[in-house]
């Protein structure tokens, strides 16, 4: 591990990865040298926390020291923007006694008072999960609404052609015919110049 670290310092310090088309250290190891993304973000974390604390390099030769407490303590050094003397009391914390990932970075957080980022486990993610699908609106029933004026008027003109039979009741004065038309009948007390379209009664036509 040692050796893989020392080639990516060395590789970000001249830049080769620029020379080969890539943006970014982190773009190469995974493109290029085919780690995945998270593998590439613990060696180059570990790799920048031997940059800035060479005494860490003599445990990681020795095997005293792993990439992933390495990785950890790169990130929690650089959110606390400590100093090398910092550096190097937080090393020799991390290797006090052997601790849980989750342990050691509690350990690290506490020294540097820094506030604990709270891990979401599996049952935090089905409660939150939940939470959402509880929040979804769900379709609501149709609720049968009473009848408007506009519905009722629409069953009283109904009700009143089928007692008409569908013809219109004007009755001419002169004649004494009823009027035989049976298209465009109205359900209204409304009067028209014209004797044949006069309304006496509930329908004529227009």
């Amino acid at each position: 591990m040692a050796k893989v670290l020392a080639h990516f310092q060395e590789i970000e310090s001249r830049k080769l990865y620029l020379e080969l088309g890539y943006g970014s250290l982190f773009l190469f190891a995974v493109k290029e040298l085919g780690y995945k993304e998270a593998s590439a973000q613990r060696r180059i974390e570990a790799m920048r926390f031997l940059k800035k604390t060479p005494v860490a390099r003599t445990m990681v030769e020795k095997g005293h020291l792993n990439l992933s407490n390495l990785s950890l303590l790169e990130r929690v050094t650089r959110e606390a923007q400590t100093t090398h003397a910092q550096n190097v009391a937080a090393l020799n914390l991390i290797q006090e006694e052997p601790n849980s990932a989750a342990e050691a970075e509690s350990k690290l957080r506490g020294y540097f008072k820094l506030e604990n980022k709270k891990r979401v486990v599996k049952k935090d993610a089905i409660a939150i999960k939940k939470l959402c699908e509880s929040q979804v609106e769900k379709p609501q029933k149709k609720v049968r609404q009473a009848p408007t004026a506009r519905t009722a008027g629409v069953v009283l003109k109904r009700e009143l052609l089928k007692q008409a039979d569908h013809q219109c009741e004007y009755v001419s004065p002169s004649t004494g015919r009823r009027c035989d038309n049976r298209h465009f009948l109205q359900a209204d007390h409304r009067e028209f110049p014209c004797e044949r379209h006069l309304v006496n009664h509930h329908f004529s036509n227009t």
